[in-house]
């Protein structure tokens, strides 16, 4: 986000909103006439190791791109400042991975497919960790909507708790000029 400081106009500020979690990078304070920003089209979120402190890394360093990703436009802004509604994100099929498999994605930005029947809902969340054996919290994104348990064991079906049908792991995010 920028900020403008009304007590020094020669100064921006650049801060990140917080989103459900205290990992964001700090604020900065730049000189107005020596800084330039850029709309950002897309950010990808890789596993890559980075050599600097810097959260960017060129593309051609990152085999991201290589895999079957899918894209989904958001219809809403529940994640929202992160993801906003009417963005694209790139994602992977994780299928309906075991228990030993979501460990691996905790902390992750994920689509998540619950629900039974015809009932059958998606949902952009964090996955958190395990509630109680066999029920999983999908945290909150961004600074709107609210998280949601779901059932992950052999007892989903005859829970109230929605059952994991699906899990997509989310790799970046599109946005298009409005």
């Amino acid at each position: 986000r920028l900020l403008a400081d009304r007590r020094d106009p020669s100064r921006v500020t650049l801060a990140c909103d917080q989103t459900g979690t205290e990992r964001v990078p700090p604020s900065l304070l730049l000189p107005r006439a020596r800084t330039r920003l850029l709309p950002v089209i897309g950010v990808l979120y890789d596993q890559g190791s980075f050599t600097g402190r810097n959260e960017a890394t060129p593309v051609q360093g990152s085999n991201l791109l290589e895999r079957d990703l899918v894209a989904a436009r958001v219809t809403d802004d529940s994640a929202y400042p992160v993801i906003h509604g009417g963005d694209l994100v790139l994602m992977e099929a994780a299928g309906c991975p075991g228990a030993e498999a979501l460990v691996d994605l905790e902390d992750r930005i994920v689509v998540a497919v619950a629900g039974s029947g015809s009932e059958r809902f998606a949902y952009l969340k964090r996955l958190g960790g395990q509630a109680v054996p066999g029920v999983r919290i999908l945290e909150n994104v961004g600074l709107k909507g609210s998280a949601l348990a779901v059932a992950t064991g052999d007892d989903a079906a005859s829970s109230d708790i929605p059952p994991l049908q699906m899990l997509w792991r989310v790799h970046g995010t599109l946005r298009l000029p409005r």
